[in-house]
């Protein structure tokens, strides 16, 4: 991850499992996002991967 582009937001977050961060995307908080950044947001790129115990 490069911190050379001041434009790029990292955000990092951890589900319990599959329909939680369904339950997630679903979410009034995130229509609420989606709605009050509209025309900000030039991409959002989802990598999925898992948690080393």
């Amino acid at each position: 991850m490069s911190n050379d582009d001041e434009a790029k937001l990292h955000i990092y977050e951890v589900y319990a499992d599959a329909a939680a961060f369904e339950a997630h995307l679903n979410s009034s908080s995130i229509r609420q996002f989606r709605e009050e950044t509209a025309g900000m947001v030039a991409g959002i790129v989802v990598a999925k991967s898992t948690l080393a115990q």
